[in-house]
């Protein structure tokens, strides 16, 4: 557009003259390269900008005006051999011609990536004294040794697990993948255990690999693997809008003054984006102010940078700095905000974990951050023309609670807080790689059947609105999975009651909140009595003016940093008008013990149950069909013979996978089908009693999950 160009014609004007010389229109020149994504300097066109200045110049005045300026962009745009001729001149320059064939072969070259998760191996041989070995695996493509990834050693032990993942690039011409199982020997040569190799062929693109491979050349021993390639950014995914980054406050941060007991923190932003031009990075440089003598400060800055392009390839980085005065400033730590997470959220509110930029640098704590991303230029998922009575924002998580036979909105102050007494519908829009939707049914251990069964019908309506191919899933109260807990930062708040009878009244003086959890943290709101507390988490008593968090001896980092949070937050919905103890167990006072009802014994740290019933170990594979006229429930397979190839388009499948169930709607289903496909799951579960919390996902042919095909070999 006319400003984009005017833009470019006046950053080329160094002279401010209204005019472009020769050398400035080289500069002019190689931005317009740029913008049609092809990388070049003024350098590449040196020998075609006084050529241009010629043609083009036609009032004599040995420049280009803005006019002419425009004539010459509109020619490049429309003309072919215009700019297959300066591309030309651009390669056979001397000083780039080696170096710029290479990098177009590289990328030429680069067609694929191969994502490698090495999960365990089981029954290695032993190759040190005591019946042990310490083994590791390398990985690399056959032939191209430099392409080698290296697994972590794991020391005595024949069953090691590693789950670790990599990445490695594939070229046309490469054929197989090749695993080396070796023991470790320190100051030696390691041993070799096993060795395995794959044909590259044999990897589907619509789905993974996986499995157990015997090991061969030493006789036993197996690796589990599982190999699949990886999803492609949707092409030009870039997004012109408004972005903005609060620099909140940071936590329990690394002390550089006074003997390491305090700091003089300031944060360092850094944005790169190809809309910067104030150097050749392309990056901008926000900071905020120093905060004197403080290991927890609080900026409550924002930054904001308005019409700029975003895509997958930029970068903000936050540093965290030590100001000191003679010296230079000592770097504390940083972190790479995910452009996933701000190109596919509206708003998005994090709490990062600072990491060292060095190895020979320490760092510790965390900083909050929130970053807002305002484009009319976000990809919708593939929907139907009833999308805006879905979706009521541009927020990536939706949540709608159960009432009667409607659902309500509810609000983001509450997303990830759930009533154990009701359902709650949630659709997740994923924009990168592509754009995708997801619909979650939650379910609390104390909600009623018929509001489940109201739910089931919402959902589906919904699915029906959206089109394309999303994926429903069943989660019930305290057994959710990793995913979804994904969605609330890895941490879902559970609380009593509903919502009216806690609006209405508020039968106890204090809450007590349980935090639990590693990779993924619960909150949970229990009985408000020493019976609730354990010594193997943190808690939180609320009573109002005052909050206590309680440790348990043998509660682990991760329960207090995201107890601390809680205490954090409460806090500052309360402007600060709190009193706050955060105490270990055994420094309980009077006080602590009042607003728990009484002092008692607290019990030892116990695993909670997994839920009642079995799961079975077969797989059953059942058919849901009205051919005959009515809707017929129908088991096809079981055992060994349920696989893929028995899904057919015209109806609908369950597929009992032990630990899961499965539902697959064909394209070619009838309405009938769809609309009681998950009801037959459920009274599935019933009749054949497996376990109330095992989840049900349903899936449309097309847009089948990894997870699923992998289902059909567990």
């Amino acid at each position: 557009n006319m400003s984009s160009l005017r833009e470019v014609f006046d950053q080329a004007d160094k002279d401010r003259n209204g005019h472009l010389n020769s050398k400035e229109t080289r500069y002019a020149l190689a931005r317009i390269l740029k913008e049609q994504g092809i990388s070049a300097t003024s350098r590449d066109v040196y020998k075609y900008g006084k050529k241009i200045l010629n043609m083009f110049d036609e009032d004599n005045s040995g420049g280009l005006d803005f006019d002419e300026f425009v004539r010459l962009h509109q020619l490049f745009i429309d003309s072919p051999t215009f700019k297959n001729d300066i591309l030309t001149l651009s390669s056979n320059s001397k000083r780039n011609r080696k170096g710029r064939r290479t990098r177009e072969l590289s990328k030429k070259r680069k067609l694929e990536t191969l994502v490698v998760h090495i999960m365990q191996a089981r029954n290695l041989v032993s190759a040190d004294l005591g019946a042990t070995s310490d083994p590791y695996v390398t990985a690399h493509i056959g032939g191209r040794s430099k392409s080698k990834v290296t697994t972590k050693v794991k020391k005595k032990t024949l069953n090691p697990v590693w789950d670790e993942i990599f990445q490695i690039n594939v070229l046309p011409n490469d054929e197989t993948i090749v695993f080396y199982v070796k023991d470790k020997d320190f100051g030696l040569k390691s041993d070799p255990l096993g060795n395995l190799e794959i044909d590259l062929d044999t990897i589907k693109k619509s789905r993974p690999k996986h499995g157990w491979y015997k090991l061969n050349d030493i006789g036993h021993g197996e690796l589990y693997i599982s190999l699949s390639w990886k999803k492609k950014l949707a092409h030009h995914i870039s997004m012109r809008g408004n972005f903005s980054l609060f620099i909140d406050r940071a936590d329990n941060i690394l002390g550089k003054d006074d003997g390491g007991t305090s700091s003089d923190p300031y944060c360092k932003i850094i944005l790169r984006s190809p809309t910067l031009v104030n150097n050749r990075k392309n990056e901008m440089t926000k900071k905020t102010s120093v905060i004197k003598k403080s290991l927890n400060p609080v900026w409550e800055e924002n930054f904001e940078w308005n019409d700029i392009i975003l895509d997958p390839n930029c970068r903000v980085t936050v540093y965290l700095f030590d100001k000191d005065k003679i010296k230079s400033d000592d770097r504390l730590g940083v972190v790479h905000l995910s452009m996933d997470r701000i190109l596919s959220r509206e708003t998005d509110e994090h709490t990062y974990f600072l990491s060292p930029v060095k190895k020979s640098e320490r760092a510790k704590g965390s900083i909050r951050i929130c970053t807002t991303f305002l484009t009319n230029d976000r990809p919708l998922p593939n929907v139907g023309s009833n999308i805006n009575t879905v979706l009521q924002g541009s927020d990536s998580v939706e949540i709608w609670k159960i009432e009667g036979e409607n659902k309500v909105t509810w609000p983001n102050e509450m997303h990830g807080k759930f009533y154990d007494s009701d359902v709650y519908i949630i659709l997740y829009t994923e924009y990168l790689p592509n754009p995708t939707c997801t619909i979650f049914i939650w379910i609390g251990r104390e909600s009623l059947v018929e509001e489940y069964d109201t739910a089931l019908k919402i959902a589906n309506e919904i699915e029906s609105d959206i089109g394309g191919y999303p994926t429903i899933y069943r989660e019930m109260q305290n057994n959710e999975r990793a995913k979804f807990i994904d969605l609330f930062h890895k941490s879902i708040e559970y609380l009593m009651g509903d919502i009216d009878a806690n609006q209405k009244k508020n039968h106890q003086s204090c809450r007590l909140l349980h935090i639990k959890g590693i990779n993924n943290i619960r909150v949970t709101q229990i009985e408000c009595s020493v019976s609730g507390l354990n010594k193997g988490d943190s808690f939180i008593l609320d009573g109002g003016d005052i909050i206590f968090q309680w440790n348990g001896g043998e509660s682990n980092t991760i329960e207090r940093r995201r107890a601390n949070e809680i205490l954090f937050d409460i806090v500052s919905k309360r402007n600060g008008r709190v009193e706050t103890y955060v105490i270990e167990e055994g420094e309980e006072n009077a006080l602590f013990w009042e607003l728990l009802g009484g002092e008692g014994e607290i019990s030892d740290y116990n695993e909670p149950e997994n839920g009642s019933g079995e799961s079975n170990t077969d797989h059953f594979l059942y058919r849901i069909s009205d051919n005959s006229g009515s809707l017929v429930f129908e088991k096809i397979a079981e055992g060994d013979e349920v696989v893929p190839e028995l899904l057919n388009k015209d109806d609908i499948f369950v597929l009992d996978a032990g630990i899961e169930i499965f539902v697959w709607e064909g394209s070619n289903s009838t309405t009938i089908e769809k609309k009681n496909a998950l009801e037959f799951a459920e009274t599935y579960i019933i009749e054949f009693n497996c376990s109330h919390l095992i989840p049900i996902t349903k899936v449309i042919q097309g847009g089948e999950t990894d997870y699923f095909w992998e289902a059909w070999d567990w």
